[in-house]
């Protein structure tokens, strides 16, 4: 994951100004994907579920990734095992995002006059 983090970082810093504005940005973004997950699971018990908070949880979803879906560290600490699928498809899944960020920070880059 932090090869996924370091290309959105990079994609951040294609159209940031200031390299406080990107870390502050990449901050923010680390603590909506670690919160997204207990955030969802909260918001949806409250409101029931209604349209509308489907909607924005899907739109947070779609801007952010949900870093938990990597936190594999409880598992292997405890002595858990990990299935192949899991681990696969969680690689598969860092590497997608890394491969989107990277397109995203071409083609901004790819538009500014250097």
């Amino acid at each position: 994951m932090a090869l996924s983090g370091a290309a959105c970082t990079l994609f951040v810093s294609t159209f940031a100004s200031s390299h406080l504005f990107t870390v502050i940005i990449m901050l923010g973004v680390y603590l909506i994907g670690h919160l997204q997950a207990t955030a969802r699971a909260y918001w949806l018990a409250q409101n029931g579920g209604d349209w509308l908070t489907h909607l924005f949880l899907a739109l947070v979803a779609l801007f952010f990734p949900d870093l938990q879906a990597f936190n594999l560290v409880d598992q292997v600490v405890a002595g858990a095992f990990i299935p192949l699928a899991f681990f696969l498809k969680t690689a598969l899944l860092a590497t997608v995002y890394t491969a989107i960020y990277l397109l995203f920070a071409a083609i901004v880059l790819n538009g500014k006059e250097l």
